[in-house]
């Protein structure tokens, strides 16, 4: 009654209010009272829920435009090699993508500096040898920002401080659905091309905005510094493990650990199977993500072989607990890239996952188990600008069956991971990437020579 009551108009609420008398309305008042202030105060929480984040965002921000050297001017700026901007010591993906791509430059032979954008509240990796490449300003003609389109936009334009007048700038930029958000298009006026990681990033991209979309490699290229054993990581040694990996900050529904479950449950359904599913997470503690992280703990609860660890890991420690586990499982709703599968892939792992988005630059049936999926619609708030959107839902029956015969078949098993490391190796090396990066830097060169000359011509 009273939801009703607060519809209607102002002058319609005076005029019952005058006609009702005090003892029809006091007493509803107070049945509606408790109601309206425990409304009240979830609203009241909600605002400052909203509040501390807001403060949580900008706090970053503030830490990425932290006071930097003025940049050079154009005329100053060398014209060889290359400027990478972004998060050098961020344990996140988009700081990983940096480091593999100045590991490329450095294969390749390609000088590189880094300017690093610190973010507030993250973990942190160290890499000395990276490290010595930091510069607090850009100094090269070509600058790569690995970062996102609305942080380019959040620091004002032009990769903020750590840019200069007159560079060539390139986004490096990941997305995760089909339509790039238009909010963030103006972002495109920032950059001159763009580098995606991905077929499925690079037609986002190509839709949306009018710079030049380039597909480059993403480079995967590690080597463990020695064997693990799993009782490091608290897992028996004679049981089929399956791993699936995610970070809540980069939307658990996107990632869909309910299906990996579902799966898990449907392909050794008696309890008896020497088999064990463990999700590892992290950013399950972060308040935000606490009621996800509850749910599901309880959505595990129901079988006592499915373990889920909320921890963060250094990056050769998580490399290792890939390697001590028998298969890796992503039943993901889209995937930009999709760096866990990629890097399972790289240490022999046969990868379980959705055929569709981003893995697919480096998944085929010949190399992992692609699973069949119907595509339905972004729900309300399960990811930024999803509305109107659409998302894979994984087939998680002939997940189950890829589970079981990888369970039952050592041969088959050990192939299919053999298959998926020459792939990677081959495709996805250092080596491989850097040659792509040299390619396109001596193509720029020549564009802005001849650009030069024409100007000058002109002149």
């Amino acid at each position: 009654m009273h939801a009703a009551y607060a519809l209607l108009p102002a002058w319609l609420r005076a005029v019952l209010r005058s006609v009702l008398p005090g003892f029809v309305r006091d007493p509803l008042r107070e049945r509606v009272a408790p109601h309206l202030q425990a409304e009240a105060e979830a609203q009241a929480r909600a605002q400052a829920d909203a509040e501390a984040q807001a403060a949580a965002a900008a706090a970053a921000v503030a830490v990425t435009q932290e006071a930097r050297p003025a940049p050079l001017p154009a005329a100053a700026l060398r014209g060889d090699g290359i400027c990478l901007i972004g998060y050098l010591h961020a344990s996140f993906g988009l700081g990983e993508s940096l480091r593999a791509t100045a590991r490329a430059c450095a294969a390749a032979g390609v000088p590189f500096e880094i300017v690093d954008l610190p973010v507030a509240g993250k973990a942190l990796h160290h890499d000395a040898q990276l490290e010595a490449h930091a510069v607090p300003v850009a100094t090269r003609a070509v600058q790569v920002c690995v970062y996102t389109a609305n942080t380019l936009l959040e620091m004002g334009g032009a990769g903020s401080r750590a840019g200069a007048p007159g560079a060539y700038r390139i986004g490096v930029w990941f997305w995760e659905l089909e339509r790039f958000p238009a909010a963030w298009w103006p972002a495109f006026e920032e950059i001159d091309e763009l580098w995606a990681a991905s077929p499925f990033i690079a037609a986002a991209l190509a839709a949306a905005g009018r710079k030049p979309v380039l597909t480059m490699p993403h480079a995967v290229d590690f080597a463990l510094d020695r064997p693990y054993g799993r009782a490091q990581f608290g897992l028996p040694a004679d049981v089929f493990v399956v791993l699936f990996t995610f970070d809540f900050e980069s939307h658990a529904e996107r990632k869909n650990p309910d299906a990996a479950i579902a799966a898990f449950l449907a392909a050794f359904p008696s309890g008896e199977e020497d088999a064990m599913l463990l999700i590892k997470t992290i950013s399950g503690d972060l308040p935000q993500h606490q009621a996800q992280f509850e749910r599901l703990r309880a959505a595990a609860a129901v079988d006592a072989r499915i373990s889920v660890s909320d921890a963060a890991l250094p990056r050769e420690e998580a490399y290792g607990l890939i390697s001590v586990c028998d298969v890796y499982l992503s039943l993901h709703r889209s995937e930009g890239f999709g760096l866990g599968m990629a890097e399972a892939m790289l240490l022999g792992k046969p990868v379980v996952a959705t055929a569709y988005s981003g893995n697919l630059a480096f998944m085929n049936a010949d190399n992992s188990c692609l699973v069949d999926y119907a595509m339905v619609p972004v729900g309300e708030g399960e990811y930024v600008h999803g509305a109107g959107q659409h998302w894979a839902q994984a087939d998680t029956a002939q997940a189950a069956q890829y589970l079981r015969r990888l369970h039952g078949e050592p041969a088959y098993r050990a192939a299919l991971g053999a298959r998926a490391a020459q792939y990677m190796r081959e495709h996805h090396a250092y080596a491989v990437a850097g040659r792509a990066i040299r390619a396109r830097l001596e193509e720029i060169a020549a564009l802005r020579t001849a650009a030069e000359r024409g100007g000058l011509a002109g002149a």
